[in-house]
Formats: structure tokens, sequence, C-alpha cells
């Protein structure tokens, strides 16, 4: 049996042939860099205030 192989377009939305892929894409990479700053934030809770 032989697995057929597709080359991704670099976005997995489309890929998946999901409607509004590039807004999908681009909410996941802004999620992603709002995680990255908040794990680079001082864990205080003055941000809180």
């Amino acid at each position: 049996m032989m697995i057929e192989i597709e080359e991704s377009t670099g976005n997995v939305y489309a890929d998946l042939g999901m409607a509004d892929a590039d807004k999908m894409m681009v909410k996941a990479q802004l999620a992603t860099k709002i995680g990255e700053i908040i794990k680079r934030a001082p864990r205080t809770t003055r941000y809180f205030r």
C-alpha cells in the first residue's frame, strides 16, 4: 500500500481546506506570540492592578 504525501503550503488551515484559512493562520501566529511574551514576563501581581 502506498501512502500519498503532499507538501504543505505553510498554512495548515489552507491545507485542510478550511474557510478563512489566512485569518485563522494570523490568529494562531498572534496567539503564539502573546504566549511567548507572557512566558517572558515577570511573575508579579503589579501587572494586574
